[in-house]
């Protein structure tokens, strides 16, 4: 369990699952604190106001693929054409003057993308970290042979498009193996499944920024399914659970010996939450959930928003 402030929620002693122990040690330790009933809104809502149908709720509420947009893009009224809310604080930055990259260690994905301001982000393997078409000495030779296969000017702008952005690709991709060429971590890794695996990248990614790569700010996204628990909430919750506090004691430890701890912030998301009443042996979609941030400046041991009091 974890204490409160006194009546700031309507109780002042909360629960955290047993499997999360490195959440609940740096929440004791005011490295974490969580959010309650966060979710996607369109505007400020009442429980009546829901009720009575009075005020605009985000489209498809309950629906995985909708609210997964909603959560990426932080704009529920407009899931098809907002870029992604980090891709969107990476163009802030940059505007700024800052120096940014964005890596994704689970694929493409919406939440990266910019507006065209700042870099597109760039998609490590969480197993493999940076793949390129060829790393053998020969690479460059490569890129500059399939450069000049496709830089013939084509009367169509999307074959010139493709053509500048293959060469870019091989060539980012290239720079990103080169950085990455070397680098060491401060432990050996422990959490070796596909989670820990991601937040592995992620430890080689930030080391590698501090020695050959130097950006300002960095966005890293990883990620994590299995959490749609209608028949087999029990298990398969808890083993969800004792795979990300692996990830995140290994990470966390990581950070703590590379000296980036306080630079480091971790912030849990989901699409939607689940109802606290169950459906026999699971729960179904909910709305609004309950999540937390880690970090070494974050000002923890509290949580903010409100718990619902009924």
């Amino acid at each position: 369990s974890i204490q409160v402030p006194n009546n700031i929620q309507p109780c002042n002693t909360f629960g955290i699952h047993s499997s999360l122990e490195i959440v609940k040690t740096l929440y004791d330790d005011n490295d974490a604190l969580f959010w309650a009933n966060i979710g996607p809104l369109v505007e400020p809502i009442t429980k009546t106001e829901y009720e009575d149908e009075s005020k605009e709720i985000p489209p498809s509420l309950f629906s995985h693929n909708k609210q997964e947009l909603a959560a990426h893009t932080v704009h529920a009224e407009e899931l098809t054409t907002a870029k992604g809310v980090i891709g969107r604080m990476m163009d802030a930055l940059t505007l700024e003057g800052y120096l940014t990259g964005s890596y994704s260690i689970n694929g493409n994905i919406k939440i990266l993308e910019p507006e065209g301001i700042s870099d597109d982000y760039d998609v490590v393997n969480k197993y493999n970290g940076v793949v390129q078409l060829d790393s053998s000495d020969t690479s460059s030779d490569i890129i500059n042979l399939m450069t000049n296969l496709t830089s013939h000017v084509s009367e169509s702008i999307y074959g010139e498009t493709w053509s500048q952005k293959l060469r870019e690709t091989l060539e980012r991709t290239e720079s990103l193996a080169n950085s990455l060429d070397g680098v060491e971590l401060e432990q050996d890794w422990t959490a070796t499944d596909s989670i820990g695996s991601q937040f592995e990248q992620v430890a080689y990614l930030i080391k590698a920024n501090q020695q050959t790569i130097h950006n300002d700010r960095d966005a890293f996204y990883v990620s994590m399914g299995g959490y749609d628990t209608h028949s087999d909430l029990y298990d398969k919750l808890a083993e969800n659970l004792d795979d990300v506090n692996a990830a995140l004691t290994s990470f966390v430890e990581e950070m703590k010996l590379q000296g980036m701890w306080g630079n480091v912030t971790i912030i849990a998301a989901s699409e939607f939450g689940r109802t606290l009443t169950s459906n026999g042996l699971g729960t179904d979609h909910a709305w609004g959930g309950n999540t937390f941030m880690l970090g070494g400046s974050v000002c923890g041991g509290q949580i903010l928003g409100q718990y619902p009091s009924d």
